[in-house]
């Protein structure tokens, strides 16, 4: 019994020899500090801020006059149109409304013409009753790799 006492011992012995010593933690001095928040640095952060600040304000009145603007002048287009249909004799005010119906109704038959986008996943609907009757072929779909 006293051989595994002394070579428990020597074992524990052992080990701790053989551990390194705790090393002291360094306490940094401040020599090397620089500083974030310096007057300098606070008056350059004010002024950015007071720059931008006045940006946006004038940024938004402009914006302001521009939705104004706007509605001025589709208020001043209404108007022109009230006054061309008050001036039009009724012969010409029907004939202006056909204008108008069949330019509405061109507009729709070009978009129906119109090519489909490549990456579309949806075919495009036939214009007119002679490419309704035409055969229908499948849409291409590209296959994922």
């Amino acid at each position: 019994m006293k051989k595994h006492v002394l070579l428990s011992m020597l074992a524990a012995a052992l080990i701790t020899g053989c551990a390194s010593t705790p090393k002291s933690a360094l306490i940094p001095d401040g020599s090397n500090r620089t500083e974030v928040n310096s007057d300098a640095k606070i008056q350059d952060y004010t002024a950015k801020t007071a720059e931008s600040e006045s940006n946006t304000r004038e940024r938004s009145a402009l914006e302001r006059k521009v939705d104004d603007l706007s509605r001025q002048v589709a208020e001043l287009k209404a108007y022109i149109v009230k006054l061309d249909e008050a001036s039009m004799p009724k012969k010409t005010k029907v004939v202006a409304k056909k204008a108008k119906a069949k330019t509405i109704a061109h507009r729709a038959v070009k978009k129906q013409d119109a090519p489909a986008k490549p990456d579309s996943k949806t075919p495009v609907q036939p214009a007119s009753k002679a490419q309704a009757a035409a055969p229908q072929s499948q849409p291409f779909v590209a296959s994922k790799p």
